[in-house]
This record gives C-alpha cells, structure tokens and sequence, in this order.
C-alpha cells in the first residue's frame, strides 16, 4: 500500500471492479440505444458516472481477476442457482438492465439498476450496500451549498447533461 492510499476491504474491491466491467459494456447490447438514443444522455456525462451495462458475465470476470467464489457472493453481486447438475454462482442483476454505480470519492458504495423493458424492479439487498452510502451521486452534498433531488439516476444524469452538478 502507498502513502496516501486507503485500504479497501475485499467488497469494496469487488464493487469496484464490478463498476469498472459493468461501465466498460456501457454502450454494448442495448445499452448505447437506452442511454443515448432513447434517454438522450451525453456520452461523457455517462463516463464521469462510470454508468454500465449487464450482459451476465460479471461472475467469470470477477474470477478471472483473482476473486473467489466466496468473495463474490459475499459481494451481493451473485447468487447461487440449484439445479438438477448441482448449485453454481450467477450473477445477481440479470442481462441487459442498465446499471448505475454509487461512487464516493475512490470508492464504489452501492449499484441500483433500471430495466428498460420494466419487467424488473428489484435492487440489491440492503445487507450489500457499504454502510456509508446515502445517495447517487452524494460527492455532490460536500460540494455545493444547495442541492437539488430528483427522483432517480435518469434524471439526475438529464441535470449533469445540461452542466447543474448540484443534485442528488
């Protein structure tokens, strides 16, 4: 470790990777229609959030960087499946649902997602979010003075299209 780093826990490293894989599928299989043609986001607004995309590959990528099983369903980014040839890991968000990670400062704190098709609705378990994770984009409280809210990730990324950073 360098001085000055912080130590991250092992979560806080899955979660990052994680953010890192989801964000590099950002405009992959579907995801450049919904983000850009269909929502209307800027493209470098989108990187800055490091916005992803699934496509059900996040648990042989996790292992394939040196995690263990263990650690990534510890995570909360999988869950175990049983069938008829046994129990194995998937991934806990399932392919194609447009994926927002919750960053603070170097640290990546909590992921919510939107289904485009709206078929699925559910988030990841409250027991998997870092314990000091309030909001999307919650660097903004210790940066502005007053704060806009907005409902969810899509409006707030409509706000930073248009150049007001301060929401949440």
């Amino acid at each position: 470790q360098k001085r000055g780093e912080t130590k991250h826990s092992t979560k806080e490293r899955v979660f990052s990777e994680s953010a890192e894989y989801y964000h590099s599928h950002m405009l992959d299989n579907g995801g450049k229609e919904y983000f850009i043609s269909l929502r209307g986001h800027d493209e470098a607004v989108l990187r800055k959030m490091r916005v992803g995309w699934t496509d059900g590959g996040l648990i042989e990528h996790l292992k394939g960087r040196g995690f263990s099983e263990a650690e990534v369903k510890a995570s909360g980014l999988a869950k175990e499946r049983k069938t008829d040839k046994g129990t194995f890991l998937t991934d806990y968000f399932i392919k194609g649902i447009a994926i927002f990670p919750h960053i603070s400062g170097d640290r990546v704190l909590h992921f919510t997602i939107k289904d485009p098709a709206k078929k699925f609705k559910y988030q990841l378990l409250e027991k998997a979010r870092i314990k000091d994770w309030r909001f999307y984009n919650q660097g903004a409280l210790d940066k502005y003075g007053e704060i806009i809210l907005v409902e969810g990730e899509n409006d707030l990324l409509s706000l930073l299209d248009n150049w007001v950073n301060n929401v949440i």
